[in-house]
């Protein structure tokens, strides 16, 4: 009887202890909702280093799944001059070479000759599984530039907001330490902006920024600290509400909820996930998100241990105000008596397009202004000639076949001088069919006249043209300032008294997009379609939209706004360096080249291949991929 027992004792046992296990491991995470599990700790580890230890001259040659395995560290060159960005580049592929060279090696069952070959062999002597570990290794060697001394520059700049931060994750319930992501999004520097339009200091993408935010031509709220921190909130609270996990809910801000979800429904816990989880997009950068967040976390609470005295911002009391009307940034600025610039500081929702007169400042929108007694007492006795009640509206053009500058000048009476500058053409003034130009207002352009006076500190005459516009930009037939592409409706037609438009689709549009644009329910547009819920529009094919609703030329003008917007903001933070050329091959679509390869919008690509049809691409078929750089000056101003 005992021995028949015997099974069914053990059984009560283990489940006895695994139940324990658990209560203790539920306990943990109530303590610490952060928990640094014993399958990260290498990964956490690296991340301090790179946090704390290495400058943004330095690169880390390291394993990308064992992050302790550290081969070597290349030194940079200071300058940014080409030359020395080529000779960087040099550096990492030497070193990329050497270490695959030795890798390639030991996996062919070689015994170490070298130094160098004796120093991988230790590194990977407690993950050895026979030379097939050397073999896995070789494709798995990566590059991480070191970020030191950006991580003081945000230590140093968060002094501004973050325990106004902190307080406003303390009253939604949430643990005050989600403060710290924005070290490793950002630095905390609210002009950060990603090459697939991230922005602010909580890296909000446009589409899922405007669940919780204004994102549009003049109003961006992902660049207010504040504001962006408030709709981190609640995606953080949604995201922790459905997964019930931190480790979990804080990865899926660089994943996405909907990938852990899929996530969890397969492995049901962080540890496992991180192990095992094989997701087509949960790569690198999903997989080590937590990881970087509590090692920021840790180098941030701990500075003064990591990098000695800091002289923090300090935070700047600020009073909202909230707008009657829409109205003139300059007339603003000259009512408080607050220079434009500091006015732009205190407000960095309020996009350049605002304070370059382009738009006004809209209705309703909480302006901030100095919390001084004599801001405050204006704001009770504004007068109602600084108010209008409609915004403005924008003018553009698309360029025709055999238009020139003059031409368009003569036809809108618009001084070409204006357009150049509107639209900072090239020396030759020099425009392209298919080219979408705004055309400035009387008031923009004096703006911008003032701008580039300033900046090239001369005096310019009534027609600067041949003085001014030789020290503009020197751009080739692509002029990455300036919006391309079919942006208006091709023809317009009437069905039982309702007036229809056809477009071309553009690159990075979507029905969504259409929809916000008419003001109608997205499943209107794929009815009138015949589109099915999972068939995907592509671009350069052609939609039916209905105008009934919204007009054309309010249609047009919502589409070229958000083009321009997101082009300008990208010319913001990147700059054009040179132009690489990459032949397709088998199994190549744009979508993953995009992704993967170029790490490029789809958009800019688009602009440099105008005439190639993206939907068919054929192996052997060559695109041209413009080579960017990051204008570090946005890095440094903030």
């Amino acid at each position: 009887m005992i021995n028949l027992l015997k099974p069914f004792i053990v059984k009560f046992y283990l489940v006895f202890f695994i139940l324990i296990a658990s209560i203790s491991n539920n306990a943990l995470c109530d303590n610490d909702p952060f928990p640094v599990f014993k399958s990260i700790e290498a990964n956490v580890s690296f991340w301090k280093s790179v946090y704390s230890q290495y400058t943004t001259k330095q690169n880390i040659v390291h394993d990308n799944n064992r992050l302790d395995i550290v081969y070597d560290v290349v030194s940079l060159e200071v300058s940014s001059s080409r030359n020395a960005r080529r000779r960087n580049s040099q550096k990492n592929r030497v070193a990329l070479k050497k270490y695959k060279t030795i890798l390639k090696k030991l996996s062919n069952s070689f015994p170490p000759s070298t130094p160098e070959e004796l120093k991988v062999v230790n590194l990977w002597k407690k993950y050895y599984n026979g030379p097939k570990t050397y073999k896995t290794a070789v494709k798995n060697i990566r590059i991480q530039k070191g970020q030191r001394d950006r991580f003081i520059n945000g230590v140093i700049r968060s002094g501004a907001f973050i325990e106004q931060i902190k307080s406003i994750f303390k009253q939604n319930g949430l643990p005050v330490d989600l403060a710290y992501i924005p070290h490793v999004e950002s630095s905390f520097n609210y002009k950060a902006y990603s090459k697939f339009g991230a922005s602010g200091i909580w890296q909000f993408t446009r589409s899922t920024g405007r669940r919780y935010m204004t994102i549009n031509y003049e109003v961006d709220e992902r660049r207010d600290p504040i504001r962006a921190t408030y709709a981190a909130t609640k995606y953080l609270k949604n995201s922790y509400q459905t997964l019930q996990d931190w480790p979990m809910s804080i990865t899926s801000y660089n994943h996405g909820l909907n990938g852990m979800k899929r996530a969890w429904k397969k492995y049901h816990n962080y540890e496992s996930i991180f192990n095992q989880y094989q997701g087509r997009l949960f790569k690198f950068a999903s997989r080590n998100f937590y990881s970087e967040f509590l090692a920021a976390r840790e180098v941030a609470k701990n500075y003064k241990k990591y990098f000695g005295d800091l002289v923090l911002a300090s935070a700047t009391h600020t009073k909202a105000i909230e707008m009657p009307g829409f109205a003139s940034a300059k007339k603003i600025t000259d009512y408080f008596g607050i220079p434009l610039g500091r006015l732009q500081d205190l407000n960095p929702a309020l996009k350049s397009t605002v304070f370059e007169e382009q738009k006004f400042i809209p209705v309703g929108y909480l302006l901030r202004v100095p919390n001084e007694k004599k801001y405050l007492n204006k704001a009770t006795e504004m007068p109602s000639e600084l108010f209008t009640d409609h915004q403005k509206r924008l003018a553009f053009y698309r360029v025709q076949r055999r238009d020139t500058i003059i031409s368009i000048s003569k036809r809108l009476r618009v001084p070409k001088n204006h357009l150049i500058l509107a639209n900072n053409l090239d020396s030759r003034a020099r425009i392209y069919a298919g080219q979408v130009l705004r055309v400035p207002t009387v008031e923009e352009a004096a703006i911008l006249l003032a701008k580039y006076k300033t900046s090239r500190k001369q005096e310019l005459q009534e027609v600067p043209i041949q003085e001014a516009d030789k020290h503009l930009s020197q751009l080739a037939q692509v002029n990455p300032n300036i919006v391309s592409g079919n942006l208006q409706v091709d023809r317009i037609f009437s069905k039982n008294s309702i007036r229809y438009g056809v477009i071309s689709i553009e690159a990075g549009e979507t029905l969504g997009h259409y929809a916000h644009w008419l003001e109608i329910p997205t499943n209107q547009i794929r009815k009138i379609n015949d589109l099915s819920f999972r068939q995907q529009i592509k671009t350069d094919h052609q939609l039916v939209i209905p105008l009934d609703k919204v007009s054309e030329s309010k249609f047009e003008e919502r589409r070229y706004e958000y083009h321009k917007e997101i082009e300008a903001d990208f010319a913001e933070v990147f700059k054009i360096d040179s132009i690489q050329i990459y032949k397709i091959k088998r199994g190549d679509n744009i979508w993953m080249l995009c992704n993967s390869v170029f790490e490029l919008p789809f958009w800019l690509i688009k602009k440099y291949n105008v005439k190639t049809d993206f939907n068919n691409l054929r192996p052997g078929q060559q695109l041209l991929v413009p080579v960017i750089k990051e204008d570090n000056t946005t890095e440094e101003n903030s």
